[in-house]
């Protein structure tokens, strides 16, 4: 997700082995991008508290293996052309 402009927004001593929290890439609609995932087949949250509209929490709970993670990353990427 860093190479389409995500950021952690975990500190590294607190990352979790079941969700991410990412920023959205600076001018993107969080709203947008999370709507245009779903389309793609891929849901995401929004962030809550102070960066509610600024980022999106990713799941990857149970089995995730690469054809899930490949699928998020190209739903995020269509999103963000779309």
């Amino acid at each position: 997700m860093g190479q389409l402009g995500f950021t952690s927004l975990t500190d590294a001593g607190c990352l979790a082995p079941t969700l991410s929290v990412l920023r959205v890439p600076d001018g993107v609609d969080e709203a947008a991008l999370r709507r245009s995932m779903a389309q793609r087949g891929v849901i995401v949250a929004g962030c809550l508290g102070p960066w509610a509209g600024r980022g999106i929490r990713v799941g990857h709970m149970g089995a995730v293996g690469e054809v899930e993670v490949a699928r998020t990353l190209e739903a995020a990427s269509a999103a963000l052309e779309s």
